[in-house]
Order: structure tokens, then sequence, then C-alpha cells
């Protein structure tokens, strides 16, 4: 979502002609620096964890990944902002080319990661005999690098849009549109991109949803096994015991296992 308002108000924000800042502007400027350095803090901290590990699973291939695209991003929308605060009045096509590729490749390639992830979750608790054949280092490396592939072809929407912006593709009418007038280009990137989250947000509501009755299931059948058990052993020693026992203890248990397997879905 952030890649999609900052792909649409880059060139504006970048034109020429400098402003001075009123306070809400700072106050806003201050809470995105705040979080983005949050953000490049926590990445940072989940990057030096990841790579003491050895060797690394293919999940742990994915988190890596993702945080160090994250920890960009962040990094990013700091400088990005900073340069545009600062120095408004040279900022022109160059910056906006760059500005637009990174948040567009960390963007785009972040939101594929994350599906990639959901997919390997998914496999890894409802096709658990698959998983191993599915996930190998080849094909795992073979995503992400079709991942930062795909992210770097939509950067060209992105970039068109500082060319008509800046240069006279798009001639004086585009940069000055009339009133009621509107922007085809910049309507298509947008549609483009708005469709590209809900396909991933679908796509993961209806696997983890699959995963969540996947556990929630393999924790009843592992709450009965251990009744039964249980159920066996305090039979024979003592049965009034074995009554009280699955009377107030099962509905307990159930739940210990449900919450178990709830937790092992990240």
């Amino acid at each position: 979502m952030e890649a999609n308002s900052t792909t649409n108000v880059t060139a504006e924000a970048a034109a020429g002609g400098g402003h001075s800042l009123h306070s809400v502007d700072i106050v806003i400027y201050c809470v995105q620096w705040l979080v983005a350095l949050v953000g490049v803090l926590g990445n940072a901290l989940v990057l030096y964890v990841y790579a003491l590990k050895r060797p690394k699973a293919p999940s742990e291939r994915f988190i890596i990944v993702i945080a160090a695209t994250d920890l960009c991003m962040n990094a990013s929308l700091i400088l990005f902002t900073i340069t545009r605060v600062v120095y408004s009045e040279q900022t022109g096509l160059p910056f906006c080319l760059l500005s637009n590729a990174v948040y567009d490749i960390v963007n785009t390639s972040s939101g594929v990661l994350v599906c990639g992830m959901t997919v390997n979750r998914y496999v890894a608790v409802c096709r658990p005999h698959s998983y191993n054949s599915l996930f190998t280092s080849l094909s795992v490396n073979l995503f992400l690098a079709f991942t930062f592939v795909l992210a770097l072809l939509l950067t060209a929407p992105g970039g068109t849009l500082c060319l008509l912006y800046y240069t006279e593709i798009g001639g004086a009418e585009y940069r000055n549109p009339g009133a009621g007038e509107v922007d085809v280009a910049k309507v298509t990137w947008v549609v483009i991109r708005s469709v590209m989250l809900a396909v991933a947000g679908v796509l993961m509501a209806v696997l983890y949803h699959r995963v969540r009755r996947a556990l929630l299931a393999n924790a009843a059948k592992k709450h009965a096994a251990a009744s039964v058990q249980l159920g066996e052993k305090t039979a024979a020693t003592n049965p009034a015991d074995h009554t009280q026992r699955v009377k107030h203890g099962g509905a307990k248990g159930m739940r210990k296992l449900l919450c178990r397997a709830s937790s092992e879905i990240v």
C-alpha cells in the first residue's frame, strides 16, 4: 500500500519549487522516520539472528530475504523523504526514477516472498510428505530469483509515470491537466497494484485457513490418543479417579493442545 501512494505522488512531491513545511508536515515526517527506524533496527536484528544459524531451512531463507527487503524499504523511506524535504528544488527525473524503482522492487518482492512463505507453511503442515521434494535448495533459489526479476519488470509503469511528468513525452498538458481530466497511466498503475495486493491477500487467507483446520484436526487426534492412553492406565489402577479425570480434565487438555497447534502456524 505504501508503494502505491509513493508511486503516485513522487513526481508531484519531487517537482521543482521549494516549499515551507508546516507543523503538521513535520509531525507526519517525524512519525514516518520513527516507524522506519524501528523497522530498520528490527529487521537488522532478524538478519543478525538468522545469519548465525547453520544450515538454513527453506522457511528461514524466506524470513531472511523478507527481512532484507523490509530493511531496504524502511531505509529508503528515510533517505528519500529527507531528500524531498531538503533538496526539493533540485530533485527531478533521476530522483523520481530511482525512488520509484526502489519502492516498486522492495514492495513487490516483499509481497511475493510473503506469499511464497505462506505456500511453504501450507505444504509443511497440510502436505508434509511433499515438502522435501518441493522445497529444495534449488527450487527456493529459483523462486527468489524469479521474485526479484518480476519486481524489476514491474518498475516499468512507475518509470513511465516519471518520464511522462518530467520529459516532453507527456507534454505540458500532462504536467498541468485540466479540471476533471483523468490520468489514465496513473489509474492503470493503481489498478494493477491493487489487483496484485488483492490476489496475494486472498491467497494467504485461504491457505492459512486450511493450515489452521489441519492443525486443529491434528490436535484433536493427539488429544483423543492421549485420552485413550490415560484412560487405559487410570482405569486399570483406579476406576473412580479415571472417571474424574475424564469429566474435569478432558476440555482443559483439549484447549492446551489447540493452543499449541495454533502456535505452530508461525
